[in-house]
């Protein structure tokens, strides 16, 4: 992170435009599945938006060596206090962590809230193949309630597929819906800037 504040105002992050963190889950990477990070990261780029991508093993790992949700949100998204970032994409389900006397979708939204920072949730589908989301009538029934209810309750907003499973199980992004999701946090980010 410091190396990347760094390089203010050299290569894609530049002040003065719009910044999101990009939170991703550590097993993308270990499992070498990184394509629709880093697509995701080119099309909000292309829209004129800074990103700082961040790997996280989600929930409260501290014990393992990695750090807790909400330290890790202070260490990678502040500076002196100060908020550096206008909204968080989040590709995680589940991003914070239970606290005694709390639900994880409590903990989650109260940490977003802490921040007043819109966190937008792309979708990569689980279940779904893009032969299953062609040709069926209903192709996310069994996406529903982890992929668009669990974001909502921890306070994720703009909910969009981004992202169907090959026969092998691995994340196959879709242009299509990556730049719409793009467009549509761009559009959000500049209207919170008026």
């Amino acid at each position: 992170y410091q190396n990347f504040c760094a390089a203010e105002n050299s290569g894609i992050f530049r002040l003065g435009r719009p910044t999101v963190g990009l939170l991703f889950h550590r097993t993308s990477w270990a499992e070498g599945d990184m394509e629709l990070t880093g697509q995701l990261k080119k099309m909000l780029e292309a829209e004129g938006i800074s990103v700082i991508p961040v790997m996280l093993e989600g929930g409260n790992m501290a014990r393992e060596g990695s750090r807790p949700f909400a330290k890790l949100m202070e260490d990678c998204f502040s500076r002196d206090g100060e908020v550096v970032i206008d909204g968080i994409v989040n590709q995680l389900v589940f991003s914070g962590e239970a606290e005694k006397g709390k639900s994880i979708y409590q903990s989650s939204a109260e940490c977003f809230a802490k921040w007043k920072l819109p966190v937008f949730q792309p979708v990569s589908a689980y279940f779904c193949t893009e032969e299953t989301y062609r040709n069926s009538a209903n192709p996310l029934r069994d996406e529903i309630p982890w992929a668009y209810l669990t974001p909502e309750l921890q306070g994720m907003i703009q909910p969009v597929l981004v992202a169907l499973r090959d026969e092998r199980g691995q994340v196959k992004p879709i242009k299509e819906r990556l730049k719409h999701f793009a467009g549509r946090t761009a559009r959000h980010l500049r209207l919170g800037r008026i």
